[in-house]
């Protein structure tokens, strides 16, 4: 409101102005180039708040579309860190389940023994990534048959030769040189510690 009033006072400034330069100006050559002047004084004053209001308009709308550009750029950037996270995620689940197959298939084929289960656990952060932390695989007790509702029992396979294999039930000692075999093969061809390989046995019932 005090801006439209102050527009109101400045066009009627400017016409007294006008009239009075009008009556003192003598009749001369230039008069008609002082009114030229004085009209283009006029309407400046006329449209300089229009012309502001037009700015502020114009630069309304570029904070608006700013705005608006900075929040499709942070929704782009979300929607491309979930689906990075769910590739990360689809993309180790597919790494383990290629080296469990091919894990299985070195046991039964080198060894008849029939695989249960396999659980890995890998990196998955650093630059070690895919590197195996820790392996756990679970063998059938009997090679030849696979029997359903099975009760795992965890059998310890001490690769190193000692007395204390003796503390072993009689299902487990047939894995003595066997399991040595699979730790060993396993620790070189997966470049693991044999410390981080652990093999059990389902017993049947």
């Amino acid at each position: 409101m005090d801006l439209f009033r102050q527009w109101i006072i400045r066009i009627l400034s400017v016409i007294i102005f006008v009239t009075f330069v009008d009556i003192i100006l003598p009749n001369s050559n230039y008069r008609r180039y002082i009114n030229v002047v004085v009209g283009l004084l006029v309407m400046l004053i006329i449209l300089k708040p229009l012309m502001g209001l037009m700015s502020e308009g114009m630069a309304l709308g570029d904070g608006i579309l700013k705005n608006n550009n900075e929040i499709q750029l942070k929704t782009t950037q979300n929607r491309v860190n979930n689906l990075q996270l769910n590739n990360n995620e689809s993309i180790i689940m597919l790494y383990k389940n290629n080296l469990k197959s091919q894990m299985q298939n070195r046991i039964e084929k080198q060894l008849g023994f029939k695989v249960h289960d396999i659980h890995l656990e890998i990196e998955e952060e650093n630059d070690n990534f895919g590197a195996i932390n820790g392996l756990t695989i679970i063998l059938d007790e009997n090679k030849e048959e696979q029997y359903l509702n099975e009760e795992i029992e965890e059998v310890e396979v001490n690769v190193s030769i000692s007395e204390d294999s003796n503390k072993f039930k009689s299902n487990s000692i047939m894995l003595g040189n066997e399991g040595e075999e699979i730790k060993k093969d396993f620790s070189s061809f997966y470049e693991i510690s044999e410390e981080k390989i652990s093999i059990s046995v389902l017993k049947n019932n």
